[in-house]
């Protein structure tokens, strides 16, 4: 619907404008349903020309956005949110502190950056903590733990604990399934945190996982969840559970970076997701992706290579109808216009044609690719032949 693209952005949605190979329809989509050939068919409203169409596809990707995961955990910590569910930047949250999409509708980029702020705060906390106990009682101040705890081991948990680390803080990370890395570890490629922003970079996440594992200041606990806790700021005392396992840990402070869950596109029937194969989520095209390893990108029913696809933005979001999110996910664009570059670039990359016969379409409602690095990275997708079309999937 609108294309909303800050900063240094605007330099390359520009560029991407100006490209004869780029497409941006601006429509709202009715309803997904299916063609002779069985591929999928979009029919809505092109809103600027005031037009109804019904396009064929070989592929569908929902940008169906994420929800903050706090709200799925069993975490027996009483902690301030508001009416989305994310955590709140409130005093009486007390030393527990909120690092990426736990607090806001952050990209991996961003979410980093927070995870770096809710390191200095929760190192913050524990100083003042220790200064306002006053001599003699040096036993007090002992009680005082230089050990934080981060809860969540995904791209923001791992980084909130390697800022923390490299200050001398004795750091736990707890994550509640058998490997870290989160959602960051399901993508392909990242967008671009490097100038000149114009194409997906690899994720890291295999080097920051060394780098932890190979830290002597860092605790790592998979397979775990926090089951009890007490104490106050300074000083709290919590209870790991690991299988069977239960262990008392310590600590001055704790940071919450649960992360993000995917949106359940199963209760977006009007987008026939649960029907059709070829109709999936931006994860879900992540894997694609992955499996495809450089080659063509084939669509999930038949194996066929895709030479069509499109991309529905704000799919179940900023809507206030029952059950969807009622915000904007944040990095939905972003992650449209670098999927939409993996099949570009794998077209040129192998021998079955050029990827200028290779149609990528992104309807959108409001294109967000704020900064300079969303700037540059659309209007690389303008030049790589990305179609963004104003449109409303309803």
């Amino acid at each position: 619907i609108d294309i909303r693209i800050n900063g240094h952005f605007e330099d390359f949605y520009k560029a991407v404008q100006n490209d004869k190979t780029v497409k941006f329809i601006r429509s709202k989509v009715a309803f997904i349903s299916e063609g002779e050939n069985n591929n999928p068919i979009l029919n809505g409203v092109d809103t600027e020309g005031s037009h109804r169409y019904s396009n064929d596809y070989d592929l569908v990707v929902l940008a169906i956005g994420m929800e903050p995961s706090v709200n799925q955990v069993d975490f027996p910590v009483e902690i301030i949110r508001n009416e989305e569910g994310f955590i709140e930047r409130d005093e009486k949250n007390g030393a527990i502190f909120a690092a990426g999409y736990s607090s806001d509708t952050l990209d991996i980029s961003h979410a980093v950056q927070s995870a770096t702020a809710s390191a200095l705060r929760a190192i913050q906390i524990i100083k003042q903590h220790t200064s306002a106990v006053q001599a003699p009682s040096s036993a007090r101040i002992q009680n005082i733990k230089r050990h934080i705890m981060v809860v969540g081991g995904g791209i923001t948990g791992m980084t909130a604990a390697i800022e923390a680390a490299h200050t001398g803080y004795q750091v736990t990370l707890i994550e509640k399934s058998n490997a870290l890395g989160g959602t960051a570890a399901k993508l392909c490629k990242r967008t671009p945190i490097h100038t000149p922003y114009i194409s997906p970079e690899h994720t890291d996440i295999d080097a920051l996982v060394k780098m932890l594992e190979n830290d002597n200041t860092v605790t790592i606990y998979l397979n775990s969840v926090i089951s009890s806790y007490g104490g106050t700021p300074g000083h709290f005392d919590i209870n790991i559970s690991s299988d069977s396992n239960t262990r008392t840990i310590s600590c001055g402070s704790i940071i919450q970076a649960t992360g993000q869950t995917e949106y359940d596109a199963n209760q977006l029937t009007e987008f026939n997701y649960a029907d059709d194969p070829d109709i999936i989520t931006q994860l879900e095209m992540e894997t694609l992706a992955k499996e495809a390893n450089g080659s063509v990108i084939k669509r999930p029913s038949d194996g066929k290579e895709v030479k069509n696809v499109v991309f529905i933005q704000c799919a179940g979001q900023r809507s206030n109808k029952k059950g969807h999110l009622p915000y904007c996910s944040g990095h939905c664009c972003n992650t449209s216009i670098k999927q939409a570059m993996y099949f570009k670039d794998n077209a040129e990359q192998t021998a079955t044609g050029s990827s200028i016969d290779l149609q990528t379409t992104i309807l959108f409602t409001d294109l967000r690719t704020p900064g300079v690095s969303g700037e540059s990275f659309y209007h690389s997708g303008l030049s790589k032949g990305i179609t963004f079309r104003k449109a409303i999937v309803s």
